[in-house]
C-alpha cells in the first residue's frame, strides 16, 4: 500500500463511529467522504486516454485504498480530494464545469486538476510520460515531485504549498 501511513488518520463522513466527528479538530486526518473502485478509475481513464494520458498510479492507488474526500482541512483551505469523475469534468470542463472560470485555466493540458484548495483553485498533477507524470504542481509551480511527498507534507502543515509558491 502507498498510503499505509494514513490507515489510522481516516474518518468516514458517514459512519457511525464517527458521529463526534468535528471539522475544528481534524488537521491532521483524512476525512473519506466517498469510495472509489476499481470500475470507477478505469471507466474514467477511458475518457482521458482519449487524450493519449493515463491517471498517474499514485493518484489510483489513493483513490482505491481511501477514496475521496478532505486531507488536514482547515479554517483557510479545503485540501478536498476529488473523485475520478469530477477530476476529469474539471479537465475537460464538461458538466457543472462547463462555465466556471478555475484558476488553473492557466496550466498546461498535461496537468490533472485533482485537489481542492477553495475557491475553484486546484493543484494538479502532471499526466506526461516521461516529462511529468505524478509530479504535483500549484500554479504552475513544481511543490512535489509526488502524490505520496505532497500529502506526507500536509500532514505536517496543511497549507505548506502556499510558503512554496509565494516565498
Amino acid at each position: 500500500m502507498y498510503f499505509s501511513f494514513l490507515e489510522n488518520q481516516v474518518i468516514d463522513w458517514q459512519s457511525e463511529d464517527d458521529k463526534q466527528f468535528s471539522w475544528g479538530n481534524v488537521s491532521d486526518k483524512f476525512i473519506r467522504t466517498n469510495t472509489v473502485s476499481e470500475n470507477d478509475i478505469k471507466m474514467q481513464e477511458v475518457r482521458l486516454a482519449s487524450l493519449g494520458y493515463h491517471f498517474p498510479e499514485e493518484l489510483k492507488a489513493f483513490w482505491l485504498e481511501l477514496g475521496c474526500g478532505y486531507l488536514c482541512p482547515n479554517d483557510k483551505v479545503d485540501n478536498g480530494l476529488q473523485s475520478p469523475n469530477t477530476t476529469l469534468d474539471i479537465y475537460f470542463r464538461e458538466g457543472d464545469w462547463s462555465k466556471i472560470k478555475l484558476a488553473c485555466d492557466i496550466f498546461d493540458q498535461n496537468e490533472l486538476p485533482f485537489f481542492l484548495i477553495g475557491n475553484f483553485n486546484y493543484i494538479t498533477i502532471g499526466l506526461e510520460e516521461g516529462v511529468n507524470l505524478g509530479k504535483i504542481y500549484r500554479l504552475g509551480e513544481e511543490i512535489a515531485p509526488s502524490l505520496t511527498y505532497f500529502i506526507e507534507h500536509l500532514l505536517q502543515d496543511s497549507t505548506y504549498y502556499t510558503n512554496l509558491v509565494y516565498a
